[in-house]
């Protein structure tokens, strides 16, 4: 549990064995800059509403999941610099993320 005036930079969520993160699991850390999602080799579906709290995130890594797609509020991270796809056979669209990063 965050306490009050603590903010959470970088969350590692690798080598999990998770496969979905739906809408009602969508944090609200606005200062979080790193989020590694990578290694969980079941990973197939992210609600779009994860990214909805995370304006602030500059790197994520989703390599080796079994994601198809990236939901479309991916485009809304204009601080993204690292997007992190290796090894994601099954991902076949990627929003535009001419609105992110630089």
């Amino acid at each position: 549990m965050q306490k009050s005036g603590q903010r959470i930079l970088r969350v590692s969520l690798i080598y999990n064995q998770i496969q979905e993160i739906p809408s009602s699991h969508s944090p609200r850390c606005l200062s979080l800059s790193t989020l590694l999602l990578g290694n969980n080799t079941y990973l197939q579906f992210i609600a779009g509403s994860l990214f909805e709290q995370l304006h602030g995130l500059n790197v994520l890594d989703l390599s080796h999941t079994i994601i198809e797609k990236l939901p479309a509020s991916v485009s809304d991270l204009v601080c993204l610099t690292a997007l992190l796809l290796e090894g994601c056979k099954r991902l076949s669209h990627v929003p535009s993320l001419k609105n992110s990063g630089h």
